[in-house]
């Protein structure tokens, strides 16, 4: 702003002065390794000008800024004045005006900087509360300014201080590597902001899982599930697994992993906690690739799917010419239902929009015997309809085949053994009745025995001529 000078409240002179407020808001970090190898010293705020000569002082000696702009002036963290190995507080001050020094209560902490030498686990979950152990030498929380933190690539997380030679670490949202990508640089802090070396042993792979499919079960059926994500690595004396529900209410089958984007687990055959009235029923579904000490479950919107397979009473039309497609209505029986699946993956985690965008089917599905399946539309809760499938069986090679109409709601489980409805496909091939079989191999049976008969008097008559 314009700052003009007036002696008679009237007058004002014609020096125009700009004037400018600022206002400091916090520095960042408040403590730092005693190498000066730290980085810079962020002082936030606001109204902050190159031209009003800043500076900052730290240990009684003043230093430039390494930059400044209207929200920063960026001090720099000198090596401590007592070696590497130094621990102690100096005074910290920062002047935005280049006259009034802003002193910083508790000042600045020098501590010597810790050494890492491993990490373990060195996989675990890309999103949740997966345990990572730093192991080394010259970790402490023991002065007011500790603000120790962890990063894994890019991903910070927090730090706990658990002896001089450990601390452990969670960082709950990693991104997912591809199979040829380098694991992720893993390093710890005392202030979450100069963070220690790498060696050998600090590089951690996370894993997580993408989508499940199918992603609804009937109960019961103890479905195969195929997990498609990244990270999937085998770990020597540590079994794969999947969990189905929450951590209070949950069970957990073996996995075997495929390759580094998909395994395999089976899902339970129940759940606990879910009372058959209250189906379908969606619950989280999660992996694990690392020991249970390490809280190695994955967490995402993915959301497994329990539901009651239901029974089939009837369809409508009940028969069709081979070679013909047609639209057939399927209906439940009193006591069973069906259900939208798209509907319940929406509500289970799904985003619509993706579906949509995915073009992805419905997994409902008929099965007409040997005939072939085709997808299904749910109408309500009592019908759905499917079309007849295209088959390749010439019409004159069949009369008339019934076979049992299935349905499966996710594509993958039918309920042919719930399933009381009958289809026919009905073919162009001449009748043959099971008379005409029986008179048929009749035929066939006596031209056999008087051929035989034949052959025995010709043997007859030539060993009587001889």
């Amino acid at each position: 702003m314009v700052l003009q000078v007036t002696w008679n409240g009237v007058d004002y002179d014609d020096n125009h002065f700009q004037f400018s407020f600022y206002s400091i808001h916090r520095a960042f970090p408040r403590s730092g390794p005693s190498n000066g190898r730290g980085g810079d010293i962020v002082v936030s705020g606001e109204g902050f000008r190159t031209d009003t000569s800043p500076s900052c002082l730290l240990n009684g000696t003043q230093y430039e800024p390494t930059s400044v702009n209207a929200t920063e002036i960026r001090c720099p963290m000198p090596a401590a004045a007592g070696g590497d190995s130094y621990f102690g507080n100096v005074d910290f001050a920062v002047t935005a005006n280049g006259i009034t020094w802003n002193p910083f209560e508790g000042g600045f902490q020098y501590y010597e900087q810790p050494e890492v030498e491993d990490i373990d686990p060195k996989r675990g979950p890309s999103s949740g509360v997966g345990i990572i152990n730093f192991y080394g030498a010259g970790f402490r929380a023991d002065y007011p300014l500790a603000e120790l933190g962890c990063k894994i690539g890019d991903a910070h997380g927090r730090a706990y201080y658990v002896s001089p030679r450990q601390v452990k670490c969670v960082v709950e949202d990693i991104p997912l590597l591809g199979e040829d990508d380098d694991p992720l640089p893993a390093q710890v802090s005392l202030n979450s902001y100069s963070f220690t070396d790498l060696g050998e042993d600090t590089y951690y792979r996370p894993y997580g899982v993408l989508r499940i499919s199918p992603s609804s079960f009937p109960v019961g059926a103890a479905s195969t599930v195929v997990v498609s994500g990244k990270g999937f690595v085998a770990e020597e004396g540590v079994t794969p697994r999947c969990r189905f529900g929450t951590p209070a209410a949950y069970a957990i089958s073996e996995a075997e992993i495929i390759s580094y984007s998909r395994l395999a687990c089976r899902a339970p055959e129940n759940i606990p906690g879910s009372p058959t009235s209250s189906l379908p029923r969606d619950v989280p579904f999660a992996v694990a690739l690392s020991g249970d000490e390490f809280q190695p479950w994955t967490a995402s919107p993915i959301r497994a799917i329990f539901y009651d397979q239901p029974s089939i009473q009837a369809v409508d039309p009940v028969e069709v010419d081979v070679g013909r497609i047609t639209q057939v209505f399927v209906t439940a029986s009193d006591d069973s239902e069906f259900f939208d699946p798209v509907s319940v993956d929406a509500s289970a985690g799904e985003d619509s929009d993706q579906h949509q965008r995915s073009g992805a089917l419905s997994p409902l599905k008929c099965r007409f015997g040997r005939f072939g399946e085709s997808t299904a539309v749910f109408l309500n809760s009592t019908t759905i309809k499917c079309t007849t499938p295209p088959t390749d069986e010439s019409p004159d090679s069949i009369y008339r085949e019934t076979v049992t109409v299935a349905v499966s709601m996710n594509g993958q489980d039918f309920n042919e053994d719930q399933s009381e409805a009958e289809f026919t496909f009905k073919g162009t091939a001449p009748y043959i009745s099971f008379l005409t079989i029986i008179l048929a191999l009749l035929a066939l049976a006596f031209v056999g025995f008087a051929a035989t008969l034949c052959t025995a008097d010709m043997y007859q008559v030539n060993q009587m001529s001889s």
